[in-house]
């Protein structure tokens, strides 16, 4: 488990603090990858906030290991930094890994300033994109979600659907229920097993079939 020199050379330039900033900060634009992936875990590892915007810029970098090294050192800034940083990006010329590395780095932020960006990518024409959005708002445990999730039930592809459902439950008032149980007309395998989850959650009832979770749905008054 030894170091790389590359590694090493990192740590040793992080350590030396302010004076190796403006040569790191050069070599974010290096031809060469390996040494653009380095200078910013250096960076990474001073955490500077005021370093945060050179790290959202080499999150669009066209390497993935670079990518990868900028979204580990922006999870160790302060969230409200970039989190505000990546609500100005223009994200439409970014390719579909980059933007969900940004829905990603949003939604381990847990940061209620990360909302509106998530809300933007919910509501995105890639349904990829959708469905990460809904991954990320999961990590919002107190947020006032019930009008994202209405609408990812209602979404046309069965993997947003699936995954606003999930949110259900903490989100529940009585048009998110009538969606939910809605989606009980739907013959699909994965979408059959979210509902089977969820719907006890959502009505406080033992778990049932879906024949007999629709027949309690007749039966009970908000159904009507």
């Amino acid at each position: 488990n030894v170091s790389s020199p590359a590694a090493m050379a990192a740590e040793l330039l992080a350590k030396l603090g302010r004076w190796s900033v403006l040569p790191l900060r050069l070599r974010l634009h290096d031809p060469n990858p390996v040494v653009r992936q380095y200078a910013i875990r250096s960076l990474g590892i001073m955490a500077k906030p005021e370093h945060a915007g050179w790290l959202l810029s080499a999150l669009i970098d066209p390497e993935p290991e670079v990518c990868k090294e900028a979204y580990a050192a922006l999870l160790k800034q302060d969230a409200q930094v970039y989190v505000k940083l990546i609500d100005k990006l223009d994200t439409e010329n970014m390719s579909l890994r980059q933007r969900l590395l940004l829905i990603q780095l949003l939604g381990n932020s847990h940061h209620g300033d990360a909302l509106p960006a998530l809300f933007k990518f919910a509501n995105d024409s890639n349904p990829v994109l959708r469905s990460a959005s809904f991954v990320a708002l999961a990590k919002f445990p107190g947020a006032n979600l019930q009008t994202i999730v209405l609408q990812g039930i209602r979404d046309g592809n069965m993997q947003v659907k699936t995954n606003a459902l999930l949110l259900a439950p903490r989100n529940k008032n009585a048009k998110v229920l009538a969606a939910a149980f809605a989606q009980l007309s739907i013959k699909d395998a994965s979408l059959s097993q979210t509902l089977m989850k969820i719907l006890p959650l959502l009505t406080g009832e033992k778990p049932r079939s879906i024949k007999a979770w629709q027949q309690w749905w007749q039966a009970h008054p908000v159904g009507h």
